[in-house]
């Protein structure tokens, strides 16, 4: 009589294969570096001085992320750190039109990471802009990292 073999579920692919990276993650830039973004006066003449912190809200199959600034002006409180403030606008691009991933213009940030009820607090009032559905959308069925356009 011949045995059945156990099926084994297989685990879903995780986004981030190398776990550097999760929901909530927080990341330090510049702000010149996000898509659309300006330089502050204070810091042009520190290049190499990463002042703006961003929360990873969303990851895709290509471990490039979308993600919302902390601001210390306007913005939303975060449930569990009242504190710190967050903008509601999503960017899923860098300056140069790329997937935003962690490298040389976005480095880690440990010490300033939230929790995952702050990021679903996020995502739900970020939810009622009607362009961030539409990124969303752009930035989750990306297949192989993002093209510059040609011209």
């Amino acid at each position: 009589m011949a045995r059945k073999k156990k099926q084994v579920k297989k685990q879903p692919q995780t986004a981030a294969k190398n776990n550097r990276v999760h929901k909530g993650a927080a990341l330090r830039t510049r702000d010149e570096f996000l898509l659309g973004g300006k330089a502050k006066e204070e810091y042009k003449n520190k290049p190499k001085q990463y002042y703006r912190v961003v929360y990873t809200i969303e990851i895709n199959q290509n471990n490039e992320l979308a993600v919302v600034k902390r601001t210390t002006k306007k913005g939303r409180h975060l449930k569990t750190q009242p504190q710190n403030k967050f903008h509601e606008e999503i960017y899923t691009k860098d300056n140069q039109g790329e997937g935003i991933r962690i490298g040389r213009k976005f480095t880690r940030s440990e010490q300033d990471d939230i929790a995952n009820e702050d990021v679903k607090y996020i995502k739900k009032r970020i939810a009622h802009y009607p362009d961030t559905e539409e990124k969303l959308k752009e930035f989750r069925s990306r297949k192989n990292g993002t093209k510059k356009p040609s011209k």
